[in-house]
């Protein structure tokens, strides 16, 4: 099971706060008592660019190896553009880390608070939580147990935290002369600095000793190696309107002030880019899609990111990812806000909705399953999309930018886009069944559908039913799996479309509920319609559908039959999936029979397609399964392996029941048939 490691890269150039950090490694050392009773927390408060984040990240990279559980890290976005992280779903997203599958995951915020602290029990793993509004904000986040450590950082104090929480306070102070110096010293170089003690006495007393307001004077002087200090100390004495509120303390005019000083030395280009980019919505942003919301090709936009980086207004997170201290973020926007006109960042965040929904709508049909269509308005895209090399290259680009996609959906409809928030979320669907069973996808789903019901669009509205009924079927929500599914295929009658394979989803719900009369009448009503309309994919998933149902009532004969037929289908078509589930299907028929040659034949199939798409439940159920068939002839130290395997795999996926029956099954031989599968 992997190691969460979530830190962000550790701060160059960091200087002094020695004070600070030993103050944080005596609550390293408390906590690695056996006896300690309490949770340590420790809250990090002071004033603007005084270098909260910046102590708190690079300290947590020094005692790192002593967190073996791993480390957690979330900027909760308390101060800032946009609205704070909620803990609900900052809570989802650390528990995915923590390899919890998404629809596992409870809904409610006091479920999901008592789930992480379960997990978190008799472990060690660092959590820390950036940027902090208020203590409701990170309390549902403390531990309940002993040996993990909370670090936060916060404008705030957090009394509250610290009152009833157990909370360590450490209150950051500007940096001392000296340490100020060695902070421009290790940007700046030794003769550099030495050749001008006057201007970097200077310099330092107009940033106000703050150590965000320092490195972005030192980072301009860097970029000018042939230009005096005294010029950059004369140009911030002059500022002295906007620069003194420095020593003020003033949350807001303390960083404009220093960011007002950056952005006007700036190119045009590079102006132009900075304000821009703080409209994207996203946490980070790429130099593919930069260049779409600029409308500059990537080679430029290479460029002009690494102007920006060089200036410190924007740092690369990871090669070719770039993302903006919150602050800076904010002053982005004020620029656009009083340098673009409302069509001109309209315009440009348009360009980069639409490139993301084209790019992800090529990622999301790598393997083929696409088979949405964008409405004509969205056809096509002027902006440049590129191609991906395989498979792999393609979900490893949804895999990083789906905090992006998520992002982008949200905004859409901000900016009444709502054409791209409906039909991002259908265009991701083949992702989110691949990766996630509908975890996050659902959440978009819902947005989608709400946004697609404002320009009364039935087609992608019925698209998105149809995606959030198969996410209440995976969640084992079956009569709301139903609703939504018989709204979709109210919405394609409309449209004067049969709807076939939402008869098949309706047929699979009500076998789920025992409503086995019904799932007949509908998936028998899907098989014809679909060999009547060609649409052999459909007739697939009928088939297998009508399979299970008949497994569930063990008739084992008829199941098999209409396996056999729909691993035809699936074959003649190269549907993979398709083809996995009703191989493993027959096969468990054949095993119930006890048929255990024709069993094993099948499940072997089964589970090389399986690990070939790469799908983890089905690949631990065929394991399961073909090792109770290997036991059942007699190869124990065989059927061992497989459920081994098997057991590997329920525990990355965290399914408990499974899990307990796997146990159960390699110590005692409790050898019971495993159930037909909980997938469709």
């Amino acid at each position: 099971m992997p190691t969460p490691r979530q830190l962000p890269r550790d701060i160059a150039h960091f200087a002094g706060r020695m004070r600070d950090m030993a103050t944080l490694d005596k609550l390293v050392a408390a906590a690695e008592f056996d006896n300690l009773t309490a949770v340590i927390v420790s809250a990090i408060s002071g004033t603007p660019g005084v270098g909260k984040t910046a102590l708190a990240v690079h300290w947590a990279h020094q005692v790192r190896n002593r967190f073996p559980d791993g480390d957690l890290y979330v900027n909760l976005q308390g101060y800032g553009p946009g609205k704070p992280l909620s803990p609900v779903d900052v809570l989802e997203n650390f528990l995915m880390a923590m390899n919890i599958p998404p629809e596992r995951i409870p809904a409610h915020l006091d479920m999901r608070a008592a789930m992480f602290r379960t997990l978190l029990n008799q472990r060690r793993v660092l959590i820390v939580l950036d940027n902090a509004g208020n203590a409701e904000q990170v309390r549902p986040f403390i531990p309940g147990s002993p040996g993990s450590l909370v670090i936060i950082t916060s404008r705030s104090l957090l009394p509250g935290l610290v009152a009833l929480d157990s909370g360590n306070r450490i209150i950051l102070d500007t940096l001392s002369p000296d340490e100020a110096v060695a902070l421009l010293r290790g940007i700046l170089g030794d003769e550099r600095v030495d050749a001008e003690p006057n201007a970097i006495e200077s310099i330092i007393r107009n940033c106000g000793f703050l150590p965000l307001a320092l490195r972005i004077a030192a980072e301009n002087a860097a970029a000018h190696p042939h230009r005096l200090l005294a010029e950059l100390a004369q140009e911030l004495a002059d500022e002295v309107s906007r620069l003194d509120a420095l020593s003020t303390g003033d949350e807001v005019t303390t960083v404009r002030s220093v960011f007002s000083w950056s952005y006007r030395a700036l190119r045009p280009e590079l102006a132009t880019s900075f304000r821009l980019l703080g409209l994207h919505a996203g946490p980070e942003i790429s130099i593919e899609a930069a260049a779409a919301l600029t409308g500059m090709t990537s080679v430029t936009m290479r460029r002009v990111l690494d102007g920006l980086a060089a200036t410190h207004l924007i740092e690369e997170s990871v090669r070719g990812r770039y993302r903006f201290h919150d602050l800076l973020r904010s002053y982005a926007v004020e620029c656009a806000s009083v340098d673009e006109t409302p069509e001109a960042r309209a315009e440009a965040v348009s360009r980069v909705l639409i490139w993301y929904l084209h790019k992800a709508a090529l990622a999301a049909q790598i393997d083929g399953n696409q088979t949405f269509k964008l409405p004509e308005s969205l056809e096509s895209s002027p902006l440049s999309i590129g191609e991906f090399d395989n498979r792999e290259a393609a979900l490893k680009w949804l895999d990083a930018e789906l905090g992006n996609l998520a992002a982008a959906t949200k905004q859409a409809v901000e900016y009444s886009r709502y054409d791209v928030a409906s039909c991002l979320p259908v265009i991701l669907q083949p992702y989110f069944r691949l990766r996630t069973p509908f975890g996050p996808g659902l959440s978009l789903h819902l947005i989608g559908l709400e946004a697609a019901q404002m320009v009364d669009d039935l087609r992608v509205s019925a698209e998105l039913c149809r995606g959030i009924g198969v996410a209440f079927f995976y969640r084992g929500q079956y009569e709301e799996s139903l609703k939504y599914q018989r709204e979709a295929l109210q919405n394609y009658r409309s449209l004067g479309l049969e709807g076939e394979i939402l008869l098949v989803n309706i047929g699979s719900a009500c076998a789920a509920l025992n409503r086995y009369d019904e799932s007949f009448d509908y998936l028998h009503r899907a098989l014809i319609i679909s060999r009547r309309t060609g649409n052999r994919n459909a007739e697939g998933f009928a088939l297998q559908s009508l399979g299970w149902t008949c497994l569930r009532l063990e008739k084992f004969e008829e199941s098999a039959d209409y396996c056999r037929e729909s691993a035809a289908v699936f074959r003649e078509i190269g549907n993979e999936l398709g083809l996995s589930i009703a191989l493993g299907r027959l096969a468990y028929s054949c095993l119930r029979r006890r048929d255990f040659k024709s069993a094993i034949d099948y499940f072997q199939q089964a589970l090389g397609i399986a690990r070939n798409i790469g799908d983890d439940p089905i690949k631990a159920w065929i394991l399961e399964a073909l090792g109770t068939s290997m036991y059942e002839i007699g190869s124990e130290d065989i059927a061992h392996q497989f459920w081994r395997e098997s057991l590997a795999i329920y525990e990355s996926l965290l399914d408990d029941s499974r899990i307990t029956r796997m146990q159960n099954v390699l110590m005692n031989h409790d050898v019971q048939p495993p159930d037909p599968g909980p997938f469709t």
